[in-house]
Protein backbone atom coordinates (compact mmCIF):
# COMPACT_ATOMS: atom_id res chain seq x y z
CA UNK A 1 0.00 0.00 0.00
CA UNK A 2 1.37 3.45 -0.87
CA UNK A 3 2.43 5.71 2.01
CA UNK A 4 -0.01 8.51 1.15
CA UNK A 5 -3.15 6.36 0.86
CA UNK A 6 -5.84 6.94 3.48
CA UNK A 7 -6.62 3.87 5.58
CA UNK A 8 -8.96 3.11 8.48
CA UNK A 9 -6.46 4.23 11.11
CA UNK A 10 -6.41 7.69 9.52
CA UNK A 11 -10.20 7.75 9.59
CA UNK A 12 -10.20 6.82 13.29
CA UNK A 13 -7.55 9.46 14.06
CA UNK A 14 -9.60 12.11 12.25
CA UNK A 15 -12.73 10.97 14.07
CA UNK A 16 -11.07 11.35 17.48
CA UNK A 17 -9.65 14.77 16.63
CA UNK A 18 -13.09 15.98 15.51
CA UNK A 19 -14.68 14.47 18.63
CA UNK A 20 -12.09 16.21 20.80
CA UNK A 21 -12.70 19.65 19.34
CA UNK A 22 -16.49 19.25 19.36
CA UNK A 23 -16.51 17.93 22.93
CA UNK A 24 -14.43 20.83 24.23
CA UNK A 25 -16.44 23.50 22.39
CA UNK A 26 -19.87 22.06 23.19
CA UNK A 27 -18.90 21.33 26.79
CA UNK A 28 -17.98 24.96 27.39
CA UNK A 29 -21.10 26.16 25.57
CA UNK A 30 -23.31 23.77 27.54
CA UNK A 31 -21.81 24.89 30.82
CA UNK A 32 -22.49 28.54 30.00
CA UNK A 33 -26.04 27.83 28.84
CA UNK A 34 -26.72 25.59 31.85
CA UNK A 35 -25.59 28.32 34.22
CA UNK A 36 -28.01 30.78 32.65
CA UNK A 37 -30.88 28.28 32.49
CA UNK A 38 -30.39 27.26 36.12
CA UNK A 39 -31.49 30.73 37.19
CA UNK A 40 -34.97 29.93 35.89
CA UNK A 41 -35.29 26.71 37.92
CA UNK A 42 -35.19 28.40 41.26
CA UNK A 43 -34.23 32.01 41.79
CA UNK A 44 -33.03 31.42 45.33
CA UNK A 45 -31.98 28.38 47.26
CA UNK A 46 -29.81 25.31 46.93
CA UNK A 47 -31.04 24.10 43.54
CA UNK A 48 -29.74 27.18 41.76
CA UNK A 49 -26.35 26.85 43.40
CA UNK A 50 -26.19 23.13 42.63
CA UNK A 51 -27.13 23.74 39.00
CA UNK A 52 -24.36 26.31 38.64
CA UNK A 53 -21.90 23.92 40.25
CA UNK A 54 -23.08 21.19 37.86
CA UNK A 55 -22.27 23.44 34.90
CA UNK A 56 -18.68 23.72 36.09
CA UNK A 57 -18.35 19.97 36.47
CA UNK A 58 -19.85 19.51 33.01
CA UNK A 59 -17.34 21.91 31.47
CA UNK A 60 -14.39 20.25 33.22
CA UNK A 61 -15.53 16.75 32.29
CA UNK A 62 -16.08 17.71 28.65
CA UNK A 63 -12.69 19.43 28.56
CA UNK A 64 -10.97 16.35 30.00
CA UNK A 65 -12.66 14.01 27.52
CA UNK A 66 -11.91 16.43 24.69
CA UNK A 67 -8.22 16.44 25.54
CA UNK A 68 -8.28 12.62 25.83
CA UNK A 69 -9.86 12.39 22.37
CA UNK A 70 -7.27 14.77 20.90
CA UNK A 71 -4.38 12.81 22.42
CA UNK A 72 -5.88 9.55 21.16
CA UNK A 73 -6.28 11.02 17.67
CA UNK A 74 -2.64 12.10 17.65
CA UNK A 75 -1.38 8.74 18.92
CA UNK A 76 -3.41 6.85 16.32
CA UNK A 77 -2.29 9.19 13.53
CA UNK A 78 1.35 8.63 14.49
CA UNK A 79 0.73 4.85 14.83
CA UNK A 80 1.70 4.43 18.47
CA UNK A 81 0.70 1.12 20.05
CA UNK A 82 -0.65 3.03 23.03
CA UNK A 83 -2.94 4.94 20.67
CA UNK A 84 -4.30 1.67 19.34
CA UNK A 85 -5.05 0.43 22.86
CA UNK A 86 -6.56 3.75 23.93
CA UNK A 87 -8.72 3.98 20.80
CA UNK A 88 -9.98 0.44 21.31
CA UNK A 89 -10.83 1.19 24.96
CA UNK A 90 -12.66 4.40 24.02
CA UNK A 91 -14.44 2.52 21.23
CA UNK A 92 -15.73 0.04 23.81
CA UNK A 93 -16.99 2.94 25.94
CA UNK A 94 -18.67 4.45 22.86
CA UNK A 95 -20.76 1.31 22.43
CA UNK A 96 -22.93 2.42 25.35
CA UNK A 97 -23.88 5.74 23.70
CA UNK A 98 -26.74 4.37 21.61
CA UNK A 99 -27.33 4.84 18.62
CA UNK A 100 -24.62 7.10 17.16
CA UNK A 101 -21.94 6.18 19.67
CA UNK A 102 -22.63 2.50 19.09
CA UNK A 103 -22.01 2.87 15.36
CA UNK A 104 -18.86 4.92 15.95
CA UNK A 105 -17.66 2.44 18.57
CA UNK A 106 -18.09 -0.48 16.17
CA UNK A 107 -16.17 1.39 13.47
CA UNK A 108 -13.34 2.25 15.88
CA UNK A 109 -13.05 -1.26 17.32
CA UNK A 110 -13.20 -2.91 13.91
CA UNK A 111 -10.60 -0.50 12.53
CA UNK A 112 -8.20 -1.15 15.39
CA UNK A 113 -8.35 -4.95 15.30
CA UNK A 114 -8.15 -5.76 11.58
CA UNK A 115 -4.76 -7.19 10.66
CA UNK A 116 -4.08 -4.68 7.90
CA UNK A 117 -4.21 -1.75 10.34
CA UNK A 118 -3.07 -3.58 13.49
CA UNK A 119 0.34 -4.25 11.98
CA UNK A 120 0.92 -0.54 11.27
CA UNK A 121 1.17 0.34 14.97
CA UNK A 122 4.88 -0.12 15.59
CA UNK A 123 5.87 3.05 17.48
CA UNK A 124 6.09 3.00 21.25
CA UNK A 125 6.20 5.91 23.67
CA UNK A 126 9.65 6.13 25.27
CA UNK A 127 9.86 7.50 28.79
Amino acid sequence: MPENKLDMADVVATLFIILGVVTIVLGIALANVWTELSKFFETSGALSQFANFDGTITALTCFAFGVLYLVTGYLVAERYKEGQYLATFLGILMLFAFPIGTVLGIIVIYSMVIDKVKNEFVNEIKI
